[in-house]
């Protein structure tokens, strides 16, 4: 009973810190239109409402009433198995079997034009989040069997042309965060679970301008706050231990964006971009007993900042259609040195075909194809790994992993588009 108790506090202490580690899975996934770049280019106004994501400003360069739908299906890939160098009651076990979930990640913008200088938008997204599952008995089950991470933020925004070469725009994030992990309590491979559950709501914003410094140029650079979230729930226990009440504080990162568009004739554009991710804030984490207010553990872990780099083009095939691409290179804020079994993460390299379809003058559809290369995934939970537990079940493992992203998009104008002016030629 004694190991019993003491594993699933452990377990439960390393939820809380896994939990918070999911966002180290920021969703990228919010455009169809954008994805075909490999985001490059994601801050500045060319793709429509979707970009607001990114960067406010916008928004003031859709003009009319509009709304856009996105949906991306992530399927992911990744198999962690012991190796050499684990500890004796793990070394003989199973491996994870595949750890990736298949998800549908919605976004959802709409906007409306006051005035012809200003504008307002909402957004609905899902910044952050992580859905994975091992096979039940396997060898790295006292630190991951399941993890679920749900993130939902709605950002009104506002956006201000002040004229025809500068936008600037502003948001209000108002997010729900939810989280359910488990982890085995025992060896055995049938040990029952220690299981964490905890929600919140968390406030941030978004700032943001575009600019056109000259005709066929523009730059976009946008931010989203860190948004704090105070969570509460409870971990369950196997029966006859009682539920355990607990409260842990989350921020997750702030990011900055910044975009560039350059069209080189009458139908090709250059893309760029590069994003900054400050997981380096993510040191610590405490949890506490609800009841006595004693402060469990301190919880390391010891991320690096996240970065981005990306290049794409698109080709205005005709009126109708254009095509696109784009490559991009990601830095991972997850370490070899504090890499866990529910956070197969590593630098990656992207690469994107999308297409944009204009039905009408009121309906335009976009689709995309992203596969990811992840650098090879080992993990190393040893001494100096924040998840560490003892050298008897210390893992060493390597991993796989790879991912492939299908993204579609319908935008809608609902207003009636201004008559084009007509030609006039003289007899």
């Amino acid at each position: 009973m004694k190991n019993t108790i003491r594993f699933a506090l452990a377990a439960a202490v390393s939820l809380v810190a896994l939990e918070a580690s999911a966002g180290g899975f920021a969703v990228r996934e919010q455009s169809a239109f954008w994805q075909g770049t490999s985001f490059a280019g994601a801050a500045t106004s060319g793709g429509g409402l979707s970009g607001m994501f990114w960067n406010p400003a916008v928004l003031g360069e859709v003009p009319g009433i509009n709304t856009e739908t996105d949906v991306s299906g992530i399927f992911g890939y990744a198999k962690i198995s012991p190796t050499t160098g684990s500890g004796p009651l793990v070394a003989n076990q199973p491996g994870s079997g595949n750890l990736g979930v298949p998800a549908l990640v919605p976004g959802t913008y709409a906007n409306y034009q006051i005035n012809d200088r200003l504008f307002l938008g909402l957004s609905v997204n899902s910044p952050f989040g992580l859905k994975t599952k091992s096979d039940y008995g396997w060898a790295g089950q006292l630190y991951g069997r399941s993890t679920k991470a749900t993130n939902i933020v709605a950002t009104p925004t506002l956006a201000y042309k002040v004229n025809d070469w500068l936008s600037v725009g502003a948001g209000l994030q108002v997010g729900y965060l939810s989280a359910r992990l488990s982890q085995a309590t025992g060896f055995a491979l049938t040990s029952p679970d220690a299981i964490l559950s905890g929600d919140s709501w968390g406030v941030g914003f978004t700032l943001g301008a575009t600019l056109k410094p000259m005709a066929g140029t523009e730059i976009g650079i946008g931010y989203r706050s860190a948004v704090h979230y105070g969570l509460k729930g409870d971990i369950e226990f196997p029966s006859p231990l009682p539920r355990t009440p607990i409260k842990a504080s989350i921020n997750l990162p702030e990011m900055i964006t910044i975009g560039l568009r350059q069209q080189l004739g009458q139908n090709l554009t250059l893309l760029g971009g590069f994003e900054w991710t400050n997981w380096s804030r993510a040191k610590t984490a405490a949890i506490y007993n609800t009841n006595t207010g004693i402060q469990a553990s301190k919880l390391p872990f010891e991320y690096g900042d996240g970065y981005m780099a990306s290049i794409g083009a698109e080709y205005a095939f005709n009126p109708n259609l254009t095509l696109r691409a784009g490559l991009a290179y990601e830095w991972s804020p997850v370490s070899d040195l504090v890499r866990s079994v529910r956070i197969p993460d590593n630098d990656r390299i992207w690469a994107s075909l999308g297409a944009t379809y204009k039905w009408n003058e009121k309906i335009t559809l976009d689709a995309a194809y992203t596969h990811i290369f992840v650098k090879n995934v080992n993990v190393n939970i040893v001494a100096g790994n924040p998840h560490y537990l003892n050298p008897f079940v210390q893992l060493v493992g390597n991993g796989k992993a790879h991912v492939d992203i299908f993204a579609v998009s319908l935008r809608y104008r609902w207003d009636n588009p201004p008559a084009r002016a007509a030609i006039v030629t003289k007899g």
